[in-house]
């Protein structure tokens, strides 16, 4: 496909700047590179998709903190440093852990609210190593396809063997019961370092083809880690959204708004009108479909090198519906990060994880 008619197709689905994304380089990404735009667009879904859950998780730290001071200035709970924070001359890796805590021996402050929580940010940190590994191997398969030189592409597939042990040992780690591709990543990585003799496309091709299938079962086991730590994401943000929205009403639903000045007023409804648009753009992203999406593209280009079948249009479809989901629950997880937060006391609410 033309790059110029491939632009032009893709164009309104995702954007100028996306596609600005996919086709870094510009001539490289849209030159005749063998599934250099396929690649590229799950290179850019790749970097979305972990752009989302790295600020989601950073934002579930906030929250979090947030729950537990309220805990603890509601019992006025006993409070003490953790040891970590006075090692001065700890070095990472391996830090020991630094925090407020209760004293040892007394009650737990923390609701069940902030216990979920707390069970909600250790399984999102679990997955941590998973996205990072994602992240490399999308990068390195990237590298393969714009490597400009014998020289280059020997150093690119040197690196994708890295990045393939990479991702098949945070499979091993996060999903052991998943199947394991130890085996034929080795042999997969012997054949990307034979035949590279030939023209620089071909060269390409071998080293796509002897890596992209051995990787498509960790690929698709890692998917339902990847999903969970994402809804656990998002199920947090909306949670903690809802009960700030529910406080913010609560003035309007009471009468209690009469009394206000009509500053007051207007300050208070455009706080809850900005709270249910934010809420309304957070939960707009479904990260199943996204990681469906990725999981999909995948598949598709390992069974487009499996079967020789060329870069026929359902392998670049795949990429570009990744693409644009990736971009779509970005957005979604981004807006939940930013939501503005409310000063006014949370509610009760039932079935929002308020605080009781």
């Amino acid at each position: 496909m033309a790059c110029h008619s491939w632009w032009g197709s893709v164009k309104n689905r995702i954007g100028t700047m996306a596609v600005a994304a996919i086709c870094l380089g510009g001539i490289s990404a849209c030159s005749p590179y063998v599934y250099n735009q396929e690649i590229s667009g799950f290179s850019t879904g790749v970097n979305a998709t972990v752009a989302s859950y790295q600020s989601g998780q950073q934002s579930l730290s906030g929250l979090v903190l947030q729950d537990k001071q309220a805990d603890y200035v509601k019992a006025k709970t006993r409070l003490t440093l953790q040891e970590g924070c006075l090692d001065a001359n700890a070095l990472p890796p391996g830090l020991p852990e630094c925090g407020v805590v209760p004293f040892s021996g007394d009650p737990s402050p923390f609701t069940q609210t902030t216990q979920n929580d707390l069970r909600l940010q250790a399984q999102v940190a679990r997955a941590a190593q998973v996205f990072n590994a994602l992240k490399i191997y999308a990068a390195a398969l990237t590298a393969v396809t714009n490597a400009a030189d014998d020289t280059s592409l020997k150093q690119a597939s040197q690196d994708l063997g890295t990045a393939m042990g990479t991702f098949s040992t945070a499979t091993a780690a996060v999903a052991p019961e998943a199947p394991q591709t130890a085996a034929v990543i080795d042999s997969a990585t012997n054949l990307i370092g034979q035949g590279l003799s030939g023209y620089l496309d071909e060269q390409r091709y071998r080293a796509l083809k002897a890596s992209v299938p051995a990787m498509d079962v960790s690929v698709a086991a890692m998917g339902k880690t990847m999903t969970d730590a994402l809804l656990s994401i998002r199920q947090m943000q909306l949670a903690h959204m809802a009960d700030d929205m529910i406080s913010l009403a609560e003035p309007f639903e009471t009468g209690a708004a009469g009394k206000l000045s009509q500053a007051e007023y207007q300050d208070r409804l455009t706080a809850l009108e900005s709270k249910v648009a934010a809420f309304n753009q957070a939960r707009a992203g479904d990260p199943r479909a996204t990681i469906s999406a990725l999981v999909e593209a995948h598949r598709q280009l390992a069974a487009a090198l499996t079967n020789d079948t060329g870069q026929a249009p359902v392998v670049l479809n795949a990429s570009l519906n990744f693409a644009v989901a990736a971009e779509q629950l970005n957005a979604s997880l981004a807006a939940g990060t930013a939501a503005p937060k409310t000063a006014v006391p949370k509610t009760a609410a039932a079935g929002t994880g308020a605080k009781k």
